[in-house]
């Protein structure tokens, strides 16, 4: 019951009501008997769930820079093949032409 209140949801953490957050931590307090097996209030139980969506938080941060970071290096990479791919095929050319290594002012 507990993963599917995140299933969805983590598109919408900052916004994310306080009974759903209640709704979250109750699977933990009462199981089929209707009380606490392992021992923990509400109170603690709303903390772990405020706990594990400020740490949901930070891994989609970190997540997003991660893959900003990507994104920026594949971008340069492809910038540095297309500029390698021009000085071969002008390379190319002028070796085809034989005309590679002589300068056009000196003709």
């Amino acid at each position: 019951m507990a993963g599917n209140c995140a299933g969805n949801w983590f598109a919408c953490l900052p916004r994310l009501p306080q009974w759903w957050r209640t709704f979250c931590g109750r699977p933990q307090l009462y199981r089929e008997s209707g009380r606490c097996p392992n021992g923990l209030s509400q109170a603690d139980a709303d903390k772990r769930v405020s706990d594990v969506i400020v740490q949901v938080k930070a891994d989609l941060d970190k997540a997003r820079k991660a893959a900003m970071k990507l994104a920026i290096w594949l971008t340069l990479s492809l910038f540095v093949g297309a500029f390698s791919a021009a000085l071969a095929a002008t390379e190319g050319g002028g070796l085809r032409d034989s005309t590679w290594g002589k300068t056009a002012l000196g003709r």
